[in-house]
C-alpha cells in the first residue's frame, strides 16, 4: 500500500511562518550579544540613546557600530524585536500644580496666623489654582481684601470699596521700613530673581 501524499494538513501549521521563527520582542540590555541581519556586525549592547532610538554594539575586537532599535537582529539565531529597556527604580512622585511633590494621605492644617492676601476674586482663584494643595498642607488661608476689611470694620460692600482700602492700606506705606521684615527677604530674593543676567 502506497503512502497518502496528502494524510497530513498543511494548512494546519503556519506556513507563512519564517525559517527561524517570528521575531519576538526582546530588551536590549547591556551586555546582551545579537548579530544586525543586514552587515552580519555581532557584539553586545553598550548603550541605548532613547532619543534617538538607537542601540551601540561592540564587537570581541572593540569594533562599535550604532543601529536602530527595532526589527533586524537576531540572538542566538533567532529573530528578535530590540527596545529599549523599561526604565528601573522607584516610580516618579507625583507633582502639585506648582511643582511641589504631592503629599498624599494628608489633611488640611488648621490655618495659622499667616494670611496671604489679594485684591480681586481671580488672584485668590489663580493662587488657588497653582499653589492651592501646597497652602492647605502649611495650614496657609488665601483671604481676599474684603474678607481684611470687615474685620477692620471698613467698608468693603462692592470694588469701589476695596479699591478706597487699598489706596488706605498702600498710603501708609512710605519705605521698607514700613513692611516687616519677614517680607522684605523674599521680595529681594526675588527681584534678584527676575534681574540676573540669563
Amino acid at each position: 500500500m502506497s503512502p497518502d501524499r496528502y494524510d497530513r494538513d498543511v494548512l494546519a501549521t503556519d506556513w507563512r511562518a519564517p525559517p527561524r521563527g517570528r521575531a519576538q520582542p526582546c530588551a536590549a540590555t547591556t551586555g546582551l550579544v545579537v548579530e544586525e541581519v543586514t552587515t552580519s556586525f555581532c557584539g553586545a549592547v553598550v548603550r541605548v540613546e532613547r532619543d534617538l532610538d538607537t542601540v551601540l554594539l561592540e564587537d570581541r575586537r572593540g569594533a562599535r557600530r550604532t543601529f536602530g532599535l527595532g526589527t533586524g537582529f537576531l540572538l542566538e539565531g533567532r529573530p528578535v524585536i530590540l527596545h529599549a529597556p523599561v526604565r528601573g527604580g522607584p516610580p516618579r512622585r507625583a507633582r502639585t500644580a506648582s511643582g511641589s511633590v504631592t503629599v498624599t494621605a494628608a489633611r488640611a492644617r488648621v490655618a495659622r496666623a499667616s494670611r496671604i492676601v489679594v485684591e480681586g476674586r481671580h488672584d485668590a482663584e489663580l493662587v488657588e489654582k497653582v499653589w492651592g494643595g501646597d497652602l492647605r498642607v502649611a495650614g496657609v488661608v488665601v483671604e481676599l481684601l474684603g474678607g481684611i476689611c470687615r474685620s477692620l470694620g471698613w467698608p468693603h460692600g462692592d470694588q469701589a470699596d476695596i479699591v478706597r482700602a487699598w489706596q488706605r492700606i498702600l498710603s501708609s506705606v512710605t519705605s521698607y521700613a514700613d513692611l516687616e521684615p519677614a517680607l522684605l527677604g523674599p521680595v529681594e530674593q526675588l527681584i534678584d530673581f527676575v534681574t540676573a543676567d540669563a
